[in-house]
């Protein structure tokens, strides 16, 4: 996939200049362009002026087809769902020439309500203890200052 994004990146038409252009931060660009490039691979599509020749109900059609692939095959959180659909809206919304108008919100149905992916639940004081007993002195500090602070597994 990163693959493609580095493509696209040195792509030329007025709808990439549109797109990059329009995304002031630098990390921004560079993760937009990457998850619309999982887009238009995701809908076998090789330029960004291709992603406008498209009529509206079949955008809107493959729109709710990488959500529902996002959210059911690849299992990936609501955020980075919510992550790689952003850079789709803005690519869209950000065309100057362009008649398309997608309902979002419509799509947005698509996509889960906020459901944790993982339990995140907090060391209990007995797990705290055994893990102090079989630890050394670093790791005593360690193990401490991350309960101290509420630092969560995978930290």
């Amino acid at each position: 996939m990163y693959v493609l994004s580095e493509r696209l990146q040195h792509q030329e038409g007025e709808a990439f200049k549109n797109f990059v252009n329009s995304i002031v931060s630098k990390e921004t660009r560079k993760a937009y362009i990457k998850w619309l490039g999982y887009f238009m691979n995701f809908i076998n599509i090789k330029t960004f002026d291709e992603l406008l020749s498209l009529d509206t109900k079949s955008i809107e059609s493959h729109i709710r087809d990488f959500i529902i692939y996002l959210r059911d095959e690849k299992k990936l959180s609501d955020g980075t769902i919510n992550s790689y659909v952003s850079s789709v809206i803005h690519f869209y919304d950000c065309q100057l020439h362009s008649d398309i108008n997608i309902r979002w919100k419509k799509l947005k149905v698509f996509q889960r309500r906020r459901t944790k992916t993982v339990d995140d639940i907090p060391y209990t004081r007995e797990q705290i203890a055994k893990m102090l007993e079989i630890s050394q002195l670093r790791e005593k500090v360690i193990i401490l200052l991350m309960a101290s602070a509420g630092v969560r597994r995978g930290a």
